[in-house]
């Protein structure tokens, strides 16, 4: 039995050789060099159906943007620093304010605070409106689409204007039940109530100075810098 289970293993062994004896050898070819050519040297091939499209393009920090031959860098930095000191001012002004008021004891904080708090939420409508605005502007902008990116700054800029005096008229009227939401305490209630008025009467001013910086004033500079008309 172990006779011819031996032999079998002798001839699987020798038919598997066998076979690949039998096939062919690849021979290896030698490697070709080959010249690689970009496309910054070829741009006769391509421009031609480039002509009166709007293309995307993937650049790096020291690329130039628009016929001034302006860095991206440069660009970018004037129009992001304006736009950080402008959140840096009128965040470090809210901050600074609580530790003046801290002079004049806890009640005038606590009803500071309360005011300082609503005034930051509803802030978020007009911002998030903003940024929205700002971001369709620059779209447009990109498209060179000139009327597009007007009428959105336009719309933009109203709809936060009559959100902001509707929210302002609601703020004004509810203001007892919004302080109350806070705290029970009459005495820091009978010391926000007054500040409330301030929070209802520059909602309108608010919303349109972020609006028109983000959405407006900073898309028409941004047209003007990178695509100047001739």
């Amino acid at each position: 039995m172990k006779e011819k289970q031996l032999l079998i293993i002798v001839l699987l062994l020798g038919i598997s050789l066998s076979g690949t004896a039998q096939k062919p050898r690849h021979r290896s070819h030698p490697m070709i060099p080959v010249k690689i050519i970009p496309a910054a040297d070829r741009t006769s091939l391509y421009l031609n159906y480039l002509q009166g499209k709007n293309i995307g393009m993937v650049v790096n920090q020291t690329s130039v943007i628009g016929s001034t031959l302006t860095p991206s860098v440069d660009s970018l930095l004037k129009l992001g620093i304006p736009m950080g000191l402008s959140y840096f001012i009128e965040v470090t002004a809210f901050t600074l304010m609580a530790i003046f008021i801290a002079r004049l004891g806890a009640v005038a904080v606590a009803g500071h605070q309360i005011t300082a708090n609503v005034g930051t939420v509803l802030y978020m409508l007009p911002l998030s409106l903003a940024n929205a605005t700002g971001t369709l502007v620059a779209q447009a902008i990109g498209a060179r689409d000139w009327q597009t990116a007007k009428k959105i700054s336009r719309a933009g800029i109203r709809l936060s204007a009559i959100l902001s005096v509707l929210i302002g008229v609601a703020v004004w009227f509810a203001r007892e039940q919004i302080i109350r939401a806070y705290t029970p305490d009459e005495v820091i209630i009978a010391s926000a109530l007054p500040l409330f008025l301030f929070i209802a009467f520059y909602q309108l001013f608010d919303s349109l100075q972020v609006t028109t910086a983000c959405g407006g004033a900073m898309g028409d500079r941004t047209r003007r810098r990178l695509y100047p008309r001739p």
